[in-house]
């Protein structure tokens, strides 16, 4: 505030109350004085805002492989005044591999505003099993038979089925196999074999 109506090189500092430190509305106010030659008959007012201040996100993206938990970035707030602290809610965080978006939604908040949606990528990969083969006694029969595959590694109470391929009916030495892939949340990089007669 500035004193008003002054003769020649007069000065006067005027004390001014209502200073807000949050965001919102309020009133400033020089109250009525008399100090030395000049007077303010009744107390001077004048209304302002303060604004949100706009944060930006800050993502930190790990390396993520399928654990049965939900898994993803985490996000900080970046912009902050010293001293403050701001937890961002972050939707998105997935459980199962695959590719995924993280999300910190646009909010009005307190001290602090997000004008858009900050978005993340981020992909959690499949967990690498191994096989383990249970093989037997095998006479001819006239049908196919062969050993049996069993995947290891798995999570929880998590199952998978693995499809055997290589079962011999006649009598001689044969190769079973389980063939490479990445389905689900598992994956098997390489073919698996297991030679039985």
């Amino acid at each position: 505030a500035t004193a008003s109506g002054l003769i020649g090189n007069d000065t006067l500092t005027l004390t001014v109350t209502g200073y807000g430190t949050n965001v919102g509305t309020h009133t400033a106010t020089v109250k009525a004085f008399t100090n030395g030659n000049y007077t303010l008959l009744a107390d001077s007012t004048k209304s302002y805002t303060i604004s949100q201040k706009e944060i930006t996100v800050q993502w930190n993206v790990g390396t993520y492989v399928y654990s049965g938990n939900p898994q993803g970035p985490t996000a900080t707030a970046s912009g902050l005044v010293s001293g403050d602290t701001l937890t961002l809610t972050v939707t998105g965080i997935e459980t199962n591999a695959g590719n995924h978006t993280a999300t910190v939604a646009a909010f009005t908040e307190g001290n602090y505003k997000l004008s858009a949606n900050s978005t993340q990528a981020y992909t959690i990969n499949h967990k690498e099993i191994t096989v383990v083969w249970t093989v037997g006694t095998y006479e001819y029969s006239g049908s196919p038979q062969g050993p049996t595959a069993t995947a290891n590694g798995l999570v929880g109470n998590d199952t998978l089925a693995l499809t055997v391929t290589g079962y011999g009916t006649n009598a001689g030495s044969h190769t079973a196999t389980v063939v490479a892939f990445a389905d689900g949340n598992y994956k098997l990089t390489s073919n698996s074999t297991q030679s039985y007669t």
